[in-house]
């Protein structure tokens, strides 16, 4: 297949904005960058790295603020402290914010919160992105596989994206009614295949509770030409940041 079969966007930044993790091209950076270093259902950790870049001709002071939303409530709002990023240069910013009694995402109850990130110089917002979010923690021990400390056994199915006439070109909706078909089938996990999906399924998955394992890109293709090796690996870096929240 080819040609553009999905949405497609032409963002318009300021000189002073935060990065895209695939264009940055930073090892475990890039963009906006959401872990969790606790979560547990007394307290979890959502911590934060905002990578700015500053494409003017002079230094910029900014402060990083992150605000934690239930719905239309604000949990937490956290400001960093001001960074002086110089030309030409980019800075990656870390915060942390500490949820008490947090609702945690799991097959059996996928609580989604939206994530606020906004760049200001002085008390103008320069630049903002926004992330929905799923506090989880995933753990693969000896004794078996752990979401937020509790054992898991996931029930999972692969799926392909694909349909007779109109091929990967499928609509953000119909994207969403595999998710709900997968779901009501009594799976919690899938399992996709060897190319990117549509976000808009990966969506569907964070509101519905399903598990997904992202596969690296063309794996039956593997030979032993190092710029096409090197290549596969690029692609999975950029699967990776494009799915990683």
């Amino acid at each position: 297949y080819g040609g553009l079969y999905r949405d497609a966007s032409l963002i318009v930044k300021d000189r002073l904005h935060i990065t895209d993790a695939n264009y940055a091209g930073i090892a475990g950076g890039g963009g906006v960058f959401v872990t969790y270093p606790k979560a547990t259902k007394e307290e979890a950790v959502i911590e934060i790295k905002t990578n700015v870049a500053n494409d003017y001709k002079k230094s910029k002071k900014i402060t990083v603020v992150n605000e934690l939303w239930d719905g239309n409530k604000l949990i937490s709002a956290i400001h960093s402290s001001t960074n002086k990023i110089e030309t030409s240069n980019s800075e990656t910013i870390t915060t942390q914010i500490s949820v008490n009694n947090p609702k945690l995402w799991s097959p059996k109850s996928p609580t989604l919160y939206n994530l606020k990130t906004k760049v200001l110089v002085g008390t103008t917002v320069i630049d903002e992105e926004e992330n929905r979010i799923g506090i989880r923690r995933f753990e693969i021990k000896k004794e078996g596989f752990f979401i937020n400390g509790e054992k898991m056994f996931l029930r999972g199915v692969n799926r392909h994206q694909e349909y007779p006439y109109i091929g990967y070109a499928l609509s953000n909706e119909a994207q969403y009614r595999d998710a709900v078909k997968i779901k009501e089938a009594g799976f919690d996990y899938v399992r996709l295949s060897h190319y990117p999906h549509s976000p808009a399924f990966m969506d569907a998955c964070d509101e519905l509770g399903i598990v997904v394992l992202d596969a690296i890109l063309g794996w039956q293709y593997y030979i032993k030409d190092y710029a096409f090796q090197q290549q596969i690996f690029q692609t999975g870096r950029e699967l990776i940041r494009r799915d990683r929240n």
